[in-house]
């Protein structure tokens, strides 16, 4: 799986795209039942395939992406899911 995290330009329009995500499909791309989202902002994070991935790279300059998942493990990462968690 892949985090890939787009920059629009409201906070509307990431919160459109979570919930677009949510109904299976974002900018024409089939998402399909496993992919996840959350909109923090002008910022749409979005968790797919890497092909689901690399059909949404085109709709955006502004994106960067992760590999997940996340190491529970490693304390650094442990604290910064902490971190977004609480906030």
């Amino acid at each position: 799986m892949i985090l890939i995290v787009f920059q629009l330009f409201s906070d509307s329009a990431a919160a459109e795209g979570a919930a677009d995500v949510e109904a299976g499909e974002l900018w024409g791309v089939n998402m399909g039942t496993t992919s996840k989202s959350i909109a923090v902002g002008t910022f749409l994070a979005v968790q797919c395939t890497k092909a689901r991935a690399d059909k949404l790279y085109k709709f955006s300059r502004f994106y960067r992406t992760f590999e997940v998942p996340i190491d529970p493990a490693d304390p650094t990462q442990a604290a910064f899911y902490a971190m977004g968690k609480m906030s």
